[in-house]
């Protein structure tokens, strides 16, 4: 969340001796990695995000060795009213197991980021929460973060999700 134009900081933690960043594809520069500079030799740039979707990625070398990362991330210049409206999506599936994501709207239909309520969720039919963990991801009843939380479900068959966050109206979601 930011500004359109606004410029945001973004930090790379590398053993490497150097790293290049790609924002959506194009240079941000190469940093030299100085044992010295606080915090743990964090390599850092500024950017300024698009709105949208953003694709980050690195590449750091140390001596023939290359490795490198990348991530995609949403940046959301509107700003947003109170949540009014829970909605599930399928996050990923791999055979029998799916995750759903929970996003909580406002009236606009944007995200509210800063919503950190608690959410309650709920299978019917033929599968099973993979709950009680007390993971991120792994537990029937969470807070959000970013507006956002996930579960994972055991899909036997034909099932429906139901997420509750408080004070809000229940939203289902069939697997």
């Amino acid at each position: 969340m930011g500004n359109a134009g606004e410029k945001r900081s973004v930090h790379v933690y590398s053993n490497c001796d150097h790293a290049e960043l790609f924002l959506n594809g194009n240079s941000m520069g190469t940093k030299h990695r100085d044992s010295q500079n606080f915090p743990a030799a964090g390599l850092r740039w500024e950017v300024e995000f698009q709105h949208g979707t953003n694709h980050l990625s690195t590449i750091a070398t140390k001596g023939e060795t290359e490795v490198s990362d990348e991530i995609d991330l949403i940046y959301q210049t509107e700003s947003w009213g109170d949540p009014v409206q829970v909605r599930l999506s399928e996050k990923a599936r791999n055979q029998n197991l799916v995750t759903v994501e929970a996003k909580l709207f406002d009236v606009k239909g944007i995200l509210c980021v800063d919503s950190a309520k608690t959410i309650r969720f709920q299978l019917t039919g033929a599968g099973s929460l993979i709950d009680n963990l007390g993971t991120t991801r792994a537990s029937r009843e969470l807070q959000l973060s970013n507006g956002r939380a996930e579960i994972s479900v055991i899909c036997k068959g034909a099932c429906t999700i139901e997420a509750t966050p408080e004070g809000m109206p229940t939203a289902s979601f069939n697997l």
